[in-house]
Formats: structure tokens, C-alpha cells, sequence
């Protein structure tokens, strides 16, 4: 599935230097680091942070050191930090719970990693070769989180999550453009723009996903029609399969997000 990002990727990297992701869930936030990368040339380590949080003290900022210093060896690189406000929640089920001071080690050591990255960045750039660029030696960190309300303000000041992109549901013109792909491709008639204009309005509110399950369902009608051999009602049906779907994301946690960015 191609998704329909209402988004502007800047040409330039060291614009995306450290950067935070944040979105409703299922409108594609995770699929951006792999596009950048593919854009740039860079490497891309993925790691999810709640897989790092060990129950034993010391071990979790142990994981986050090694983390980094991956980074640094597949430099040119982009470091994708997924479910990052991960450290910022008490397990009970770890002899950390409940533990501010061990809370407050394992902030300290990803403050001092990013200050590892700023050092290794500045290295390059004051020490490469005619032929070297700085630029591609880089360790790009991107942060990624449904709650950015959780992260601390530390972590999102300069010289670590110094840029924040909300990843929001697709817009109109973005679902137009998706459902026009999709439903032309499906269609024995390749579709019609009453349709197509329904199918916009039916979806106000759908996540990306929302929108992958969606089409995967109006498939499935269009081969039981081809199977029948009836196609008249075909878009009337998809109509009524559209308008018996409601969107996974909630107005209450929409309007928590849109409080957020203000």
C-alpha cells in the first residue's frame, strides 16, 4: 500500500538532524525513516525501545550505549528510536518500578548518548578528506511516539529532539488521491467521480490503516461480484460496505493530539 503523507520531506538533511515523530495511530509515522533513508543513501537501524528496558538495574542503559555505538559503526546512518516514551513508563514488573532515581540514570545515559551523536557528527564535519563529505557519515536520530506528550521537555530542546512532526490522518485532497489509485485500479469501469467523492466523504477520519482494510474489503466484493457475474451493484454496495466502517481513532483522542500541538 502507498500512503498518501501529508508531508513535505525536506531536501536537505541536516534539517532532520534529530527529529521526532508523533501520530494518531495508523497513519504511517513508522514508514517514514525507511523513505528517508532510501532518499539519502543512509543505512537504517531500527530498534524498539520498550525491547531495551531490562529488569535488571543498569541494563537498560547498557542496551542504549550499544545501541548507539551500532549506530555509529553503520554511520552513515539513520537510528529510528520506536515507542520511545517506553522509558518514560514504570513496569511493575521491574526491580526499576516505581524507582525515580533509576528513571532518572536511564534519561541521563540517552541525554549523554545524544551528546556522543553531536560529538561524532562535529568530528566529521571538521575532519573529512577532499574527497569525503561530512554529510555522509551522519547519525540521524528519529524518535517515534504515539504519546508525545509523555517526553520530557529536556529531550525535546536542541541537541536532541530539536524538531517534532505530527504525522496526522490523511486530508481530503490526501484520501481523494489514495481512493482514486485504488478504486480506478478495481473497478471494471475504473470507477466514477460520484463515487469517488462519496467514498472521500464516507472516510472522513480514517487512518491509513483504516484505509488498507477498508480496500482489502471492497476487493473482496468486487470478486464476488466478478464471481456473480452481477456488477450493477457493485458501487452501491461498496457504498454501504464504506458507510458501515467507522474510523479506529476516537474524536476524543484527535482532539487530544490537536490540544497537544497547540
Amino acid at each position: 500500500m502507498q500512503y498518501y503523507m501529508d508531508l513535505q520531506v525536506s531536501s536537505s538533511i541536516y534539517s532532520l538532524f534529530k527529529t521526532s515523530l508523533s501520530d494518531l495511530s495508523g497513519c504511517g509515522k513508522s514508514s517514514i525513516p525507511s523513505f528517508l533513508a532510501k532518499k539519502f543513501g543512509y543505512n537504517l537501524l531500527q530498534s524498539n525501545i520498550a525491547s531495551l528496558m531490562k529488569g535488571s538495574i543498569g541494563g537498560t542503559e547498557e542496551e542504549l550505549v550499544k545501541l548507539f555505538q551500532k549506530a555509529k559503526k553503520q554511520s552513515p546512518c539513520f537510528l529510528v528510536l520506536d515507542e520511545l516514551t517506553s522509558i518514560f513508563r514504570k513496569d511493575e514488573h521491574s526491580e526499576n518500578s516505581g524507582d525515580s532515581s533509576a528513571e532518572r540514570t536511564i534519561f541521563s545515559t540517552l541525554l549523554s548518548c545524544f551528546d556522543d551523536v553531536n560529538s561524532w557528527n562535529l568530528y566529521n564535519s571538521t575532519h573529512k578528506g577532499s574527497e569525503d563529505h561530512s554529510r555522509e557519515r551522519n547519525i540521524i536520530v528519529i524518535g517515534i511516539t504515539r504519546e508525545p506528550w509523555l517526553l520530557p521537555s529536556r529531550l525535546m530542546s536542541y541537541g536532541r529532539f530539536q524538531r517534532s512532526i505530527f504525522v496526522d490522518i490523511l486530508s481530503d485532497t490526501g484520501r481523494e488521491n489514495f481512493l482514486r489509485e485504488e478504486i480506478c485500479s478495481m473497478t471494471p469501469r475504473g470507477g466514477n467521480e460520484e463515487l469517488l467523492m462519496e467514498l472521500v466523504k464516507l472516510t472522513d477520519g480514517f487512518s491509513g490503516v483504516d484505509l488498507q482494510y477498508l480496500m482489502k474489503k471492497l476487493a473482496n466484493c468486487l470478486q464476488k461480484a466478478e464471481k456473480n457475474g452481477n456488477h450493477n451493484q457493485l458501487e452501491k454496495n461498496m457504498i454501504e460496505m464504506t458507510r458501515g466502517r467507522t474510523p479506529s481513532i476516537s474524536k476524543s483522542m484527535r482532539e487530544k493530539f490537536k490540544t497537544w500541538k497547540r
